[in-house]
C-alpha cells in the first residue's frame, strides 16, 4: 500500500524528470546534422528566392542559429553544399511535416518577429508576409 509520503517522493521524481525531459528534448540543433540536401518528409526547407528555386537548407530539428547552416544546390549530378549560409536568405519555404508546425523566427535563439508555416504549408514568397530574407532560426511546434 502506498503512503502519502511514498506518493510525495514519487510525485517529486516525476516532476523532476518531466523537468529534466524539457531540457533535453529542446536542445537546439547545430548546423542541422542531418541536413542532405534533400528536402523530405518531416523536414523544412528554406529557398533562397521565391517559388522554391535556387539554393535551400532543410531542417529536421530546431536550429537556434542559421549563421552556420550552409545553403545546398543541384550541380546537375548531385546535391551539393554551397558556401552561403541561410541566415536571412530565406524568400521561400516547404513545411514537409504532416503533424507539426514550424515556426522561422527573425532573431537567432527564437527571438523577434516570426512567420509560422502549418504542416504540409508552403509560402511561394515571403515578401507577401513581410518576412523576406528575415529567416534567422527555426523552431517547431506539434
Amino acid at each position: 500500500m502506498r503512503t502519502p509520503l511514498k506518493k510525495a517522493a514519487t510525485a517529486m521524481a516525476l516532476a523532476a524528470a518531466a523537468f529534466t525531459a524539457q531540457f533535453v528534448s529542446a536542445a537546439p540543433a547545430s548546423a542541422h546534422p542531418g541536413a542532405d540536401g534533400y528536402c523530405g518528409y518531416r523536414e523544412v526547407c528554406v529557398y533562397r528566392l521565391a517559388n522554391y528555386i535556387d539554393m535551400w537548407a532543410d531542417f529536421f530539428n530546431a536550429d537556434n542559429d542559421f549563421s552556420d547552416d550552409n545553403l545546398w544546390f543541384w550541380d546537375g549530378v548531385t546535391y551539393v553544399r554551397g558556401s552561403e549560409m541561410a541566415d536571412n536568405r530565406a524568400s521561400s519555404v516547404q513545411n514537409f511535416d504532416t503533424g507539426c508546425s514550424a515556426i522561422l523566427w527573425q532573431l537567432k535563439e527564437a527571438g523577434g518577429i516570426n512567420q509560422v508555416v502549418y504542416p504540409s504549408a508552403a509560402l511561394p514568397n515571403l515578401a507577401n508576409q513581410g518576412f523576406d530574407n528575415k529567416a534567422s532560426s527555426l523552431s517547431w511546434s506539434c
